[in-house]
């Protein structure tokens, strides 16, 4: 299994929907924070539940830390996030 945990702003609105099962289901990209002469990281971000209704209410640019499980797609050969933990550290 593994882990991942980052720092970082939340990049534009987040998007909210519902999974066949009719949960919660939110999904936003989290701009990792960078060293000064490195290039920002933006990853993908899905979370579920209680969880994904508390991340719909985060703003465009609000700094947060989050942990949770990258995730391969094969079918465009991408990495993205599962959020299980998702806390704001303040806004702008």
């Amino acid at each position: 299994m593994n882990v991942f945990i980052t720092t970082g702003r939340m990049i534009g609105s987040p998007q909210t929907g519902r999974t066949k099962a009719d949960k919660p289901k939110t999904m936003f990209i989290v701009e990792a924070d960078a060293e000064p002469n490195d290039l920002p990281l933006r990853f993908s971000c899905t979370c579920f539940g209680s969880l994904a209704e508390r991340v719909a209410e985060i703003a465009d640019a609000d700094r947060i830390i989050l942990t949770g499980k990258l995730v391969g797609k094969s079918f465009n050969r991408s990495m993205s996030l599962i959020a299980n933990s998702v806390e704001t550290l303040g806004g702008n």
